[in-house]
Formats: structure tokens, sequence, C-alpha cells
């Protein structure tokens, strides 16, 4: 059932919080039925495109929020124009860094351009080290042995949930100068994310890989 409908059933139609937490690692790599490469589509661009799609529900519920659920490792990347979809070279951490970079530029640039008129608020979730079984659905067993070893020093899923539900709820969080947040605490992102040039660029790129640069070309 997608999201319309399910709003429909509800008798509503505004939508006040949207979570982006889809997430792949794929050791190899794996490219969409589109042409995509699926870290780049899954992490990033899905959440890019869903965003635009339920923008009218959105603006509908006043106050909505998106949060989109990102990592520290955006930190120690930066972007790779000539290589966004690791077309010229794939290492899967690599890649998985620049996807959560683009996630964090995204929720900036979403902000300069639609907070105010739409009343949307795009968020960044840092939940840390989470024991998930991401790392488990690759194609790999050293993969799996790496996460296996990585994630015993992870926090419990729900407490990641309980840090979400926070940016999701709390009325501190509109009025607030960040939109990065990690444990409950804002924080400054990684300095790529708050150029405006280069998260501008990352727009435009991604209104034409999603599909939307014709149709919708005032986002």
């Amino acid at each position: 059932m997608n999201i319309r409908q399910q709003l429909s059933d509800w008798r509503t139609n505004k939508l006040d919080a949207l979570v982006l937490n889809a997430a792949s690692v794929p050791f190899r790599q794996i490219f969409t039925d589109e042409g995509l490469d699926t870290q780049w589509a899954v992490n990033y661009l899905s959440g890019f495109l869903l965003t635009h799609l339920l923008m009218a529900e959105l603006t509908n519920a006043g106050n909505a929020r998106v949060v989109l659920v990102s990592s520290d490792s955006h930190y120690c990347t930066r972007m790779h124009w000539n290589n966004l979809q690791s077309e010229k070279f794939y290492n899967p951490l690599l890649a998985y860094k620049q996807s959560k970079l683009a996630q964090v530029m995204f929720a900036a640039e979403f902000n300069r351009r639609m907070k105010e008129v739409s009343g949307i608020t795009a968020l960044v979730a840092d939940p840390g080290l989470v024991r998930t079984d991401i790392g488990f659905k690759g194609n790999s067993r050293w993969m799996d042995m790496f996460w296996k070893l990585r994630t015993r020093k992870g926090r419990p899923s729900e407490s990641a949930a309980e840090d979400i539900l926070f940016l999701l709820e709390g009325d501190e969080i509109l009025t607030s100068d960040h939109f990065y947040w990690k444990y409950r605490q804002g924080k400054r992102p990684n300095r790529f994310a708050l150029d405006e040039n280069q998260s501008q660029q990352l727009w435009d790129i991604s209104m034409k890989m999603a599909g939307l640069a014709d149709s919708d070309s005032s986002l």
C-alpha cells in the first residue's frame, strides 16, 4: 500500500513527518534497472525523490518534518563530481560516505529553498554506530565478518529510534539553528554541506537523475 493510499484510508491529506532511513552497503557494485548505483539510489536519491513526490501532503501539515538518517562518516569525504555513482572506481565504504554526505547537503539545500515557503523542516539524525543487519545484506563473507565485529560496540536500535523520535516531537527543534543532530545535540556538519554552491549543484544533478527537472522545476 502506498503512502497516498494510506493517507486516503485515514481520511486526511496531511503528512506530519517523513523519516528517510533506507540504506544499503553492497560489497560489490550493483546497478538498478535504471542504471543507478544501488548505494546512491537507495541511500540518497530515493529519499530525494520521495520527499518531492510528497511535497503537497507535507505542506498541508503546516509544520511537517523530514528526517534523514545519515552518519558521521559523512565528515570523512567530499563530493566526487566526476564519480558520483562510483562508475570509475567502486569502494563500498567510500560510496557509503558520499551517499551520506549527499543526504546532509540535501537537507541544507532543502531548508534554504523550501522551509519558509512550505513550513517543512529538513533534519538530519546521526544515530552513531547501531547494531543493525545492514552489513549482512551484502554479498561478501568478508563484509559479514567485518560488520559482526564492528557492531559489537554499537548501540541498540531502540536507542537510535528514540533519538529520531526526539527530532519528530521536540518543539525546540523547529527554533534551533541546527539541522544536524547526534545524540539529541545539534552539531555542525561537514563544511561541504554548508557550501551553497555545491549543495545547489547536487540539487540540480539530483533533479535530473530523479526525473524531476522538467516536471517540477520550481523546487
